[in-house]
Formats: structure tokens, sequence, C-alpha cells
């Protein structure tokens, strides 16, 4: 017999990787008999196929300042949906207001996906440092972290930055008494272990990756190198520019999809390096058009300065047979296999970097062996299947035993 299966986000339909996961987790769930339904604050382009929906606008945007009136009327309408729903299991894809969080915990079967470092930084991101990647487990020290390294500096006052903390580990507070908590990456998993979280409450939940139906590569006469990431100062993408004006003696175009506070910094830098006829800056693409960009490219490249909690356009750009170029950073690291799908080089490193777009680019014989690769290792380690029976293990309650249906257990 099918689950009630309520899955909570801020955003449902067209967005990020998040989106696309939940989107992908939904049909998995629905095709092996499983009724689903969706709680979110906004619709963005078309919903996934669902047996209910409910959009509660401002429901994710609750905060210390919100006022309590209109934080109980929100938590009113959303425990109406709840209750009318009446679900086996309240599947969280993001945090929440603690205290709506803790009602569900209290009457529900309720775990949530850490698609993001956030469980475990009040930054919402584990900053890079000069020295490395913040590895401090979170808490108020982050006040002194902040004091060495602005980490907090969005937050304009230390009382902003104090209630900021306090609602952090209210939060985590409430996640840790979740009946689990699913992980998309190994370095995801470690730092929730690292920040206290029970090691038998924490699964690894690798994102779900469907290899792309049967297509024609289109051969392009100049080769295409393709990058599709936020615009900012953790992807590295001034040291691509600097790797790219290192190999300009050879034929190729780079393409990069995507926005962010460095765009026009990056625009003027690839001006000055003389490259503008070569680079182009696509914006922020949908999906769809990513991946007809795929289709052509001849290799794909991810220059992180720091660490991924997954790193989703990689392992897509691997499901379409792109021979990969990434930083040495986790999770990157447990996409991209050295010399099988790919090569990692060193955190900005501009040189190694070079060296190996260099090495793909004259060796056609290597990239096709790492393209022939690249589908097999993903269908491997990120396939559908996978996903949704680690997806049912986490829903799995002491007393209550889930199987798959029969056709997806072979």
């Amino acid at each position: 017999m099918g689950m009630r299966v309520l899955i909570v986000n801020p955003h449902v339909g067209e967005g990020f990787g998040q989106e696309r996961v939940l989107r992908d987790s939904v049909h998995l769930l629905r095709a092996a008999g499983h009724r689903v339904g969706i709680l979110a604050e906004k619709l963005t382009g078309e919903a996934p196929e669902h047996d209910a929906l409910w959009l509660i606008p401002g429901l994710s945007s609750i905060h210390w300042l919100t006022r309590p009136g209109h934080v109980a009327e929100l938590h009113r309408t959303a425990s109406a949906a709840l209750t009318h729903f009446s679900p086996d299991v309240v599947h969280f894809y993001d945090q929440f207001d603690y205290r709506f969080m803790d009602w569900c915990r209290k009457r529900f079967l309720t775990v949530m996906t850490s698609h993001t470092v956030a469980t475990t930084c009040p930054s919402s991101t584990r900053q890079i440092y000069p020295t490395g990647t913040c590895e401090s487990k979170s808490g108020w020290r982050c006040l002194t972290q902040h004091h060495h390294n602005q980490c907090l500096s969005f937050l304009k006052t230390p009382v902003h930055r104090a209630h900021a903390i306090e609602n952090h580990l209210r939060r985590q507070s409430v996640l840790k008494q979740m009946h689990g908590i699913g992980a998309i990456s190994q370095y995801v998993r470690r730092t929730l272990l690292e920040d206290g979280f029970t090691p038998q409450k924490v699964q690894l939940l690798y994102n779900p990756i469907t290899l792309p139906e049967p297509f024609t590569r289109v051969a392009s006469p100049t080769p295409l190198l393709l990058s599709a990431c936020r615009l900012n100062d953790h992807k590295g993408v001034s040291g691509f520019l600097e790797a790219l004006k290192k190999i300009e003696a050879l034929p190729w175009r780079a393409q990069i999809c995507g926005d962010g506070p460095l765009g026009s910094a990056l625009k003027k830098r690839t001006f000055d390096l003389g490259l503008n006829d070569r680079v182009v800056f696509r914006g922020r693409v949908a999906f769809a058009e990513v991946q007809e960009l795929m289709k052509k490219a001849t290799l794909f490249v991810q220059p992180n300065l720091g660490p991924e909690p997954f790193g989703l356009s990689v392992a897509e750009a691997s499901a379409y047979g792109l021979p990969s170029v990434v930083s040495k950073v986790a999770a990157l690291d447990e996409i991209v296999e050295e010399g099988t799908n790919g090569f990692l080089v060193e955190p900005g490193n501009s040189k190694a970097l070079a060296d190996k777009l260099s090495l793909l680019l004259r060796d056609e014989t290597l990239r096709e062996r790492l393209s022939q690769a690249g589908p097999q290792l993903i269908q491997k380690r990120f396939s559908p299947k996978h996903h949704l029976q680690e997806t049912l293990k986490l829903y799995k309650a002491p007393s209550k035993e889930i199987t798959l249906p029969l056709e997806l257990t072979s």
C-alpha cells in the first residue's frame, strides 16, 4: 500500500537544482504508487505532477522580526493543509521556521534533506578563508569566526547576528530530533556529524541523475568549453579566464551560463585579457537550454575555490558524456573520478587547469574514453532507482517496513 508523502520547499516548479531534484523525487514516488502533496511558498513555472498542492506566501520567510500574529496565521494555514492531507511522512527540502518544523515533528514522521551546508552554518555557506574552508562547529563561536573573517557581514548589527545564531541553534535543535536527515553528499554528511547530529539519523541521499535520451552529439569545428555556475568568488570563474588566456593559441570557444554579483567584473576581466571575442556570458538560462549546450559542448569546466554540497551541473554534464575538469574539492570529487570521467585540479591553480584543458583539447582519443565512461559512472552512483530506494529507507519508521513495488526491485 502506498504512502502519503508531503514535500515542503520554499519554491516548486522551475528553479535551481533543488527544485529539479524535488520534481524528479515527486515523479519517482508517484510512479512507485505513493501519493505526494506539495507545500510551498511560491510556484515558478509548471509544478510537477502531484496529488495535492498548497501555496502559502511568506511561509519560508519568517524571521525573528516577523509579527507574531502573522507567524501564527501562516502556521494555522500550513497546519490546516497538513491536517487535511494527513501525511505518513513530512519531507522538508529546506529549513523553515523552527516552530513550524517542531509542530510537524511532534505530529508526523518528519525528515529533511540537507541540500546545502545551511544546516550547519548560520551564514548558509562554509566560507573560504586564507587558511581554508571553515570547519568550525556552528554556534555562538560563529561570532568569534565573524570577528576574524566577516562571514556574517550580510547581517547589519551584532544584535542581528546574535538573533541569526540563536534561530540557527533553535532550528538545529528541532532538526536533530527529526526521524532522519538525508545528506546529498559525503561532504554534507560529514559537516552534519561534526556539528553533533546522530550518525544513525544521518543518511547519504545522493541526488537522482537521469541519463538523457539517446542523442547525436553535434560536432563543432571549434571545441566548446562550457561552464554553468553562479558568478561569485566561490565558483572561481576568474581562474577559468586566466587558464583560457594560457591556452589562447589553441582553437576553442567558451560559454558561461549563470549570473551573480561578479558578472560585470568578470566581463571586464575577459575584455582586459583580450578574450571577449571567444568567451560568451549567457546569463541565467533555463535548464533546457543548458541541456542543449551540453549536447554540443566538448568539455565541462567547474573551477571552484571551495567545496560544493553536491555539484548537480557537473553530474548532469557527465551524464551527457562531457569530460569534466573540476577543482579537487568536496563534493565534486564524489562525482568526477580522476582519469575516468574527467580530471581534478587544485583549486585556484590556473596553470594546472590550463594544462588539463590543453591535454583534452589535443587528445581526441582521451576525450572519447572519458565521454564513454561518464554516463556509466553516473548511472552507477546516482541512478533514480537508487535515490528512490534510499528515500524510502529514510522514511522507514521503526515499526513500519517499506518495500519497493516488484517492478522497481529488479
